[in-house]
C-alpha cells in the first residue's frame, strides 16, 4: 500500500498528455492550450472613446474657469464604426463622439455629455460646447493596445480555454489554435447486484447510483466525451468491454470489484488483458482499494470501490489529477481553512471528509466536518460544499487547526490555471 502523495506522483509520471490538434476557436472551449499564445494585434486596435461625449484638445481648455469659460466649436459627429475625419482637429474645435468611436486626430481627451454645457443647438445638433474648468489629457480614452498589446502573453500552454478566453482570443482575431482536446472517458459499473433507474428492486439488488453521479460529475468538469457501461461480475464480459473501450477512451473509470473478496475480479481481469497495474491500494479513507492501471495501448484505468463516497473521492482526488495531466494542465492547489469541529482518525490514512466551508466576519475560511462519514452515506455529501482533507500523521484534529480544503468540483477560484 502506498501513500496518497506517491499515488499522485505515479499518476503524473504515467499519464502522457494528449497529442495536440488544431481546432476552431468556437470548438475549443473546455480544451487546453497546447502552446503559448501571444497577442498578434493590439486590442483595441485604435484609440477610441470610452463614453458618449465630446472629443477635445485638452490644451484648448487650459484657461477655462467658472467666470471665464471656454467655448469650443463642434465640427461634427463620430459614431462607432465611422471612419476617422481626414483633417486634423483645429484649435478651438471639438467632435461629438459616441462610445467606441475612433478618437479624432489631435484630440487627447473626451468630456462626458453630462459634464459640458451644450450651446447653439439647432435641429437637435450642438453647435458649440462651453467648458468651465481645465480638462486633463487622456480622460475617457481607450488607448490602442491597452487591453492586449502586440506580443503580450494571452494564454500559456496548459491553460484551460474557458468562455472568457474565447472572448479574448476572438477580440484578437484568432480563428484556429492548437489545443489538447477534452479527454474521452468511459464509465464502467460492475456488479451483479446493480439495476438501473426505477426498476423494481428484487431482494439483494441495489440501484446503480455511481454511474449517474460519474456521468453528471464529468459533465460538470467539462468532459462531454463520455460513455456509460454496465457489466456483471463476469471476467469475460469485462474483458470484452475493455477491448472495445481501449480503442475509444483515454480514461476508463470502473466501480466495484477492486477489493480483496472472491468476487473482486477487476485487478485479475486487467492483468489478464496485459494491463500494467501501476498501483493498487492507497492509504486513504474512503476508497483504500483504489487501483490505477495502463492498458497495452496506453489507455488509463482507475478502478474504484463500489461504495458511493469512495467513488466520489476517486473521481475528485485521482481522476481529476489524470484529466488535468492529459491536458498538460498544472496541478490543482488546495487551500487552508480552520476547523470548527473536532475529529479523531486512524494514523496512517489520509482522510477525505465531507465538509462545509464558510467565511467568518473577519474573513477567515472555516470548515466544519460533517457527521456520518461512512462511505455508503450519500445524504451528507448532498449537504457538503467541500472536502476537508486530514493528513496521514494526524490522529486528532482540533478546532482552530489548519487543514486543507478542496471544493466539491475544481474551480478557477484561487487557482493558477
Amino acid at each position: 500500500m502506498i501513500d496518497y502523495s506517491t499515488a499522485i506522483e505515479i499518476i503524473s509520471a504515467a499519464t502522457v498528455p494528449l497529442t495536440p490538434e488544431e481546432a476552431t476557436l468556437d470548438a475549443s472551449c473546455g480544451a487546453a492550450a497546447a502552446t503559448d499564445i501571444d497577442a498578434a494585434v493590439n486590442v483595441p486596435s485604435f484609440a477610441n472613446s470610452a463614453m458618449d461625449g465630446f472629443a477635445i484638445r485638452s490644451a484648448d481648455t487650459a484657461s477655462a474657469a467658472t467666470e471665464a469659460p471656454v467655448d469650443l466649436v463642434v465640427l461634427g459627429s463620430i459614431a462607432a464604426g465611422d471612419r476617422l475625419p481626414i483633417h486634423p482637429t483645429a484649435p478651438g474645435g471639438a467632435w461629438e463622439i459616441m462610445t467606441g468611436a475612433p478618437l479624432p486626430k489631435d484630440c487627447d481627451s473626451v468630456i462626458p455629455l453630462e459634464s459640458v454645457e451644450q450651446i447653439d443647438r439647432k435641429n437637435r445638433q450642438t453647435g458649440a460646447i462651453r467648458i468651465r474648468e481645465p480638462i486633463l489629457s487622456g480622460l475617457h480614452i481607450r488607448r490602442a493596445g491597452e487591453d492586449f498589446a502586440v506580443g503580450q502573453p494571452a494564454l500559456t500552454a496548459g491553460q484551460a480555454i474557458r468562455p472568457e478566453a474565447i472572448m479574448g482570443l476572438a477580440a484578437m482575431g484568432v480563428e484556429k489554435l492548437l489545443i489538447r482536446p477534452t479527454p474521452r472517458v468511459a464509465v464502467v459499473a460492475t456488479g451483479n447486484e446493480l439495476i438501473a433507474g426505477d426498476a423494481a428492486l428484487q431482494p439483494g439488488m441495489i440501484r446503480d447510483a455511481n454511474s449517474p453521479f460519474l456521468m453528471a460529475a464529468l459533465d460538470r468538469l467539462g468532459i462531454q466525451n463520455t460513455t456509460g457501461h454496465r457489466v456483471g461480475d463476469n471476467a469475460s464480459d469485462l474483458k470484452d468491454r475493455l477491448a472495445y473501450l481501449e480503442q475509444s477512451a483515454d480514461l476508463i473509470l470502473t466501480t466495484g470489484g477492486v477489493s480483496a473478496g472472491r468476487m473482486d475480479f477487476v485487478p485479475a481481469t486487467l492483468a489478464d488483458v496485459g494491463a500494467e497495474i501501476l498501483f493498487h491500494r492507497v492509504a486513504i479513507r474512503p476508497g483504500k482499494p483504489i487501483l490505477f492501471a495502463r492498458l497495452p495501448n496506453g489507455t488509463l484505468v482507475i478502478g474504484m470501490p463500489g461504495n458511493p463516497i469512495a467513488v466520489a473521492v476517486g473521481l475528485r482526488f485521482f481522476a481529476v489529477a489524470v484529466l488535468r495531466r492529459l491536458q498538460n494542465r498544472v496541478a490543482e492547489q488546495f487551500h487552508a481553512a480552520r476547523l470548527k469541529t473536532e475529529l479523531k482518525k486512524k494514523k496512517g490514512l489520509r482522510f477525505f471528509t465531507k465538509a462545509c466551508a464558510e467565511v467568518d466576519l473577519e474573513g477567515q475560511l472555516l470548515v466544519e466536518i460533517l457527521a456520518e462519514q461512512e462511505s455508503f452515506k450519500i445524504n451528507p455529501l448532498m449537504q457538503a460544499n467541500c472536502w476537508a482533507v486530514i493528513n496521514e500523521d494526524c490522529t486528532s484534529a482540533m478546532p482552530g487547526q489548519l487543514v486543507e480544503v478542496a471544493p466539491l468540483y475544481p474551480s478557477r477560484f484561487l487557482q493558477p490555471s
